[in-house]
C-alpha cells in the first residue's frame, strides 16, 4: 500500500482554510462577549429611579442633583435637578429620553457632571408613561403635549433652556416649537435621531428660526434622513458618530457632551 501524498499546494489551501475559520469563530466569540458587555451596561444605565431627595452632590462645583416628581398632565413626572453654583443667568439644559432610557442614564453617563463643572444647571425628565414617571398611557395629541412643555416651563420656572431630545421626546417637542407662544423660551435645540420629523414638510421644518445642534449615528439611515430634513433650517448644523446607531449618545457620551457644550456657547 502506497502512501497518500499531498501536494503543498494543498496543504498551504487547507491551513488558509483552517486559520480563517478560527478568526471567524474568535471575531464571533469577542463580538458576542462585547454584546453581552453592552445589554449589562445598557440594562444599567436604562434603570429607573425614583428617588426623592439628594441624590449627589459635588461640593468642588457646588453640584447638587436631587429627585422628585412633579404632577403635570394629571400624573406624576419623575425629574432629576441639578443646581450648581454659578449657573447663573445661563440657561438651562433640558435632558429627555427615548423609550429604552430614563432620567438616570444621563446620571450614569456622566452627562449631568459635566455639564455642572461647566457652569450648567440641567434638568433630566421621564415622559408620562415611562421611566420614574407614573406608568400611564403615553400622551398622543399634540395639544397635551403641547400643554405639557407649558407646564414644564411654568413648574421649573424656566426663562431660557435648551432641549435635548432623542427619539421619542422629538414627538413632544416638536409640536411645541412649532405652535406655542412658549417657545420663545427655547435658545436651543439638540435633536438626536428625532421621532416625528416625518410629519412635518420641508417648507415647514425651514420656517423654524431656532438655533439647532443636529446629531446622529453613522449606523442609523432613519436618523440621517430626518437630519438631511432638519438641516434645513437656517440656524442648524449637524454632527455625525462615527461607528454608531440610533443611541449615539449613549455610545460616546463624551462626544456627545463635548458637541452639547460647543453648542451651548452659540446660543
Amino acid at each position: 500500500m502506497h502512501p497518500v501524498q499531498v501536494k503543498p499546494k494543498t496543504i498551504i489551501y487547507f491551513l488558509t482554510f483552517f486559520l480563517t475559520g478560527l478568526a471567524l469563530l474568535h471575531e464571533i466569540l469577542k463580538q458576542t462577549g462585547i454584546e453581552k458587555i453592552k445589554e449589562l451596561y445598557l440594562k444599567k444605565i436604562s434603570a429607573s429611579l425614583h428617588t426623592v431627595g439628594l441624590l449627589d452632590k459635588d461640593p468642588e462645583y457646588g453640584l447638587y442633583i436631587s429627585g422628585d416628581f412633579a404632577n403635570l398632565q394629571e400624573s406624576q413626572i419623575y425629574f432629576l435637578d441639578a443646581q450648581v453654583k454659578g449657573q447663573g443667568d445661563r440657561p438651562v439644559i433640558l435632558l429627555f429620553n427615548s423609550m429604552q432610557y430614563s432620567s438616570n442614564m444621563w446620571l450614569k453617563l456622566g452627562v449631568i457632571h459635566e455639564l455642572a463643572q461647566n457652569g450648567y444647571r440641567s434638568i433630566s425628565i421621564d415622559l408620562p408613561g415611562y421611566g420614574g414617571s407614573d406608568k400611564v398611557p403615553s400622551i398622543d395629541e399634540d395639544a397635551r403635549r403641547i400643554r405639557l412643555f407649558e407646564q414644564m416651563i411654568k413648574f421649573f420656572q424656566l426663562d431660557e433652556f435648551v432641549a435635548v431630545t432623542p427619539g421619542y421626546s422629538g414627538e413632544y417637542f416638536l409640536p411645541f416649537i412649532f405652535e406655542s407662544q412658549a417657545a420663545e423660551n427655547a435658545l436651543g435645540w439638540v435633536p438626536i435621531s428625532p421621532d416625528g420629523v416625518k410629519r412635518f414638510s420641508l417648507d415647514e421644518i425651514a420656517l423654524l428660526p431656532i438655533p439647532t445642534l443636529i446629531l446622529f449615528g453613522e449606523y442609523d439611515s432613519a436618523g440621517e434622513q430626518d437630519a438631511r430634513t432638519l438641516a434645513k433650517m437656517p440656524n442648524s448644523s449637524k454632527k455625525i458618530f462615527y461607528s454608531s446607531g440610533k443611541h449615539c449618545f449613549v455610545d460616546d457620551p463624551k462626544y456627545f457632551t463635548s458637541s452639547l457644550l460647543n453648542f451651548m456657547q452659540t446660543v
